[in-house]
């Protein structure tokens, strides 16, 4: 009797490496996309404490007020679209005026010193009698996207 050879064909070959290759693109994108996913999250957990670093600022420098005995306001003037550092003890303050970006020194963002960062910060300032608002907006560019992140705060006078 004649006996039939059981072995596959080009075409179930082909099948078979087409669908193999379609898993192996698909994975590879998956974790390409994953890889970017959480460098955006890595940048906006950044930019999320240089917008609340910009609060502090300011909130610092009208606690240094209170504990000099001066008025609350005095060192902080009503501006927009400022940038400043974490030295800075007025505002604005022409010291770190043209700090676009931030750089990082391998310990903290500020306008002077170590490299290059893709973060650039605004904080503005609004006057009221008894309360100031503040905006901190910090910028950055992703992929030729410009994402930002902001900060709002309303600091009052509450001390006596």
């Amino acid at each position: 009797m004649h006996r039939m050879k059981k072995s596959f064909t080009l075409v179930e070959i082909l099948g078979a490496v087409s669908i193999f290759m379609v898993g192996i693109l698909t994975l590879s994108g998956l974790i390409a996309y994953q890889i970017y996913g959480a460098k955006t999250s890595t940048n906006r957990v950044i930019a999320a404490y240089l917008a609340q670093e910009g609060i502090e600022i300011i909130r610092n420098i009208r606690d240094t007020n209170w504990l000099k005995n001066q008025n609350w306001d005095i060192n902080i003037g009503a501006t927009t679209d400022y940038r400043l550092d974490y030295k800075s003890r007025k505002f604005p303050d022409t010291n770190y005026s043209s700090c676009n970006p931030l750089r990082f020194d391998g310990q903290f963002y500020n306008c002077s010193q170590g490299s290059k960062t893709i973060f650039s910060r605004k904080v503005s300032v609004s006057k009221g009698t008894d309360k100031m608002e503040i905006t901190s907006t910090v910028y950055w560019k992703e992929r030729g996207i410009t994402h930002s992140f902001s900060v709002k705060e309303i600091l009052f006078n509450w001390k006596p």
